[in-house]
């Protein structure tokens, strides 16, 4: 079993991720944290500038637009999940 802390960091662009936390995530990946990157979607140019980070990129579903209630329980449900599977596994 890997004894490393884990750490969920998500957004809802993928690119907002490398944009925005890139410093904040290679600086957790160096203070030793397993770093999972999420975003609904991940361009293969993109994917590769997660790992370049150190992090390790995840999907989940989020509809960004729209104001239906049943679609933000299931992001909700979906984060939820992540959650679940990642960190406290």
């Amino acid at each position: 079993m890997n004894n490393k802390k884990r750490i969920l960091v998500l957004s809802s662009i993928e690119q907002s991720l490398i944009k925005f936390r890139g410093d904040f995530i290679k600086s957790l990946v160096k203070k030793g944290y397993e770093v999972y990157a999420g975003a609904p979607e991940f361009r293969k140019e993109k994917l590769k500038e997660v790992k370049d980070l150190g992090a390790i990129h995840v999907s989940y579903y989020v509809q960004r637009t729209g104001l239906n209630s049943f679609n933000d329980l299931k992001t909700i449900f979906n984060i939820k999940k992540l959650f679940k599977r990642i960190i406290l596994t």
